[in-house]
């Protein structure tokens, strides 16, 4: 069986968790006015993505700024060794939101496919 690990990783000054939680969620639209089914779509304009990555690293450094975020992202992009880059910056955010929200095909049936009922739900069969 495959682990699965959900934790995304970005590397800044140091190694730092992205968890977007239901905290993080409801502050990135309240900056924002973002909706939920937009959340993917709004990481393309860079302030959105640069707010994402706000909410979500301050889950596990409540004390990170919006302007501390930004150098950091300056910081790691003149690295000599291992810069980072802008897609990568774009890619490790949308790897979080897939983290958060899962795979929509495993959430979605397909067509009028309907799910399986669960064993025990007493229908009586």
């Amino acid at each position: 069986m495959d682990e699965h690990n959900d934790i995304v990783i970005i590397d800044l000054d140091r190694p730092r968790e992205l968890r977007l939680t239901h905290h993080a969620m409801k502050r990135f639209a309240a900056l924002t006015g973002c909706k939920m089914s937009e959340l993917q779509d709004t990481i393309d304009d860079y302030d959105n993505l640069i707010r994402l990555l706000y909410v979500m690293l301050s889950e596990d450094d409540p004390e990170i700024t919006p302007d501390r975020v930004e150098e950091l992202i300056g910081t790691a992009e003149r690295r000599r060794d291992k810069p980072l880059k802008l897609k990568t910056l774009i890619a490790v955010v949308s790897n979080a939101l897939i983290e958060a929200f899962g795979d929509e095909d495993e959430i979605e049936p397909e067509g009028d496919e309907v799910p399986p009922t669960a064993a025990g739900t007493g229908n009586g069969a």
